[in-house]
């Protein structure tokens, strides 16, 4: 996997060349780069993708020639949401690894204002609570606030993901761009989950976890800090969003 964002806020705060090079590395020569391009379309690669895809807009906001790879990360990663959510063709999906591909989704939008996102992202934050929330199923306490580890019939179904302020920030960045409330109040309910629930949630042990959440719960706080006067009508259900290859979307 791909973690730009160290690398990044590092040669922006020093100027460390040897940090702006591992990044250029990590996007060219990555496991994640080759997935993309030889693999990716596929849903259980989503996650790579997703990561792969946050690398590419690291590089760009530095100034470098990605040579369109976001955008074929881009339509790969929705190709990515209509098998989970329109076509339902995806065996099973993880709520984590979907907050992941909308992080990448949601920051590619806030580049390019590309008009397939918005909906994208609201399809997938209302099939996510549908399918996998257990907050409201019968029997769920305080401790229960969070989302199975996966859709499907697979054994751990049952297990909470421990990545809640990974999936979050979509829902607040959706009452930001929509002004509807629904998001503020499922985001506000995952935010306070993976806080409160430090132990369940891995917060206070497990690195990775614990790296993933911190460095996600700020944009969670920024977007619902801060809604758009928009129509508070949540965008239309996404179409025609499967690909045949990589870098051949339909619109």
């Amino acid at each position: 996997y791909t973690f730009p964002d160290g690398l990044y806020q590092d040669f922006i705060k020093t100027g460390d060349l040897q940090s702006k090079n591992a990044l250029k590395l990590m996007g060219e020569n990555s496991a994640g780069a080759g997935i993309l391009k030889h693999w990716g379309i596929g849903y259980i690669s989503s996650r790579e993708v997703a990561f792969i895809f946050k690398t590419y807009l690291r590089l760009i906001d530095l100034g470098e020639d990605v040579q369109n790879m976001h955008i074929m990360a881009a339509d790969v990663a929705l190709g990515h949401i209509d098998q989970w959510f329109v076509s339902k063709t995806a065996g099973y999906y993880k709520p984590f690894m979907v907050g992941l591909t909308l992080s990448s989704l949601i920051d590619y939008y806030e580049k390019t204002h590309d008009p397939r996102i918005p909906a994208a992202v609201a399809v997938a934050a209302d099939g996510l609570w549908d399918c996998c929330w257990l907050g409201d199923r019968e029997g769920a306490s305080n401790a229960d606030q969070g989302f199975f580890y996966t859709s499907s019939t697979l054994p751990h179904k049952a297990y909470i993901t421990p990545l809640n302020a990974v999936i979050a920030p979509a829902y607040a960045w959706l009452y930001s761009h929509t002004g509807n409330d629904k998001y503020r109040v499922r985001g506000d309910r995952i935010f306070e989950a993976a806080v409160r629930n430090a132990s369940k949630s891995n917060i206070g042990w497990n690195q990775k976890q614990t790296n993933q959440q911190y460095n996600y719960s700020f944009k969670f706080v920024e977007w619902r800090s801060n809604p758009k006067q928009h129509d508070p009508t949540a965008p239309a259900a996404p179409t025609r969003l499967r690909l045949t290859r990589p870098g051949a979307a339909s619109h």
